[in-house]
């Protein structure tokens, strides 16, 4: 909390506007221990029983990636490596830094060693289908 809010008032609040405050009821399952008595005896055997529980958090969301790199600026230098940087100026200007030197190079694999395909059904012949209801399941 104290990070964001270092944040939200950083440079005479410069960043203010890249955040976004949001508060979220989740509801959750616990089990919860139903074998204490009123008398404040315990009974020999525990009786665990689910619960729902709501569960409430405050959330900040920065929407910007130049906050979090502001905080290098005093580096002398920094190197990012990645095959997904490109095109350099629009990344440079995603994280508000002019770099001084840059370097983009050519694709290292030749192109007689590259494959692409698209698979749409998995090893047991089910359609892989990238959902919610389906990222969670073994067949999955």
């Amino acid at each position: 909390l104290f990070i964001v809010i270092g944040f939200l008032f950083k440079d005479r609040m410069k960043y203010l506007d890249d955040y976004r405050i949001s508060l979220m009821k989740n509801i959750s399952i616990v089990m919860v221990d139903k074998s204490l008595l009123p008398s404040g005896f315990r009974r020999r055997r525990r009786n665990w029983v689910p619960e729902r529980m709501p569960v409430v958090s405050l959330n900040f969301w920065c929407l910007n990636p130049a906050v979090a790199f502001s905080e290098l600026n005093c580096a002398r230098s920094v190197i990012l490596t990645s095959g997904t940087l490109s095109p350099m100026h629009s990344f440079s200007s995603e994280l508000g830094v002019n770099f001084s030197i840059q370097l983009e190079a050519t694709h290292i694999i030749p192109e007689v060693q590259t494959w692409v395909h698209s698979i749409s059904h998995g090893p047991n012949g089910r359609p892989l289908l990238a959902n919610y209801q389906n990222s969670e399941t073994f067949e999955f």
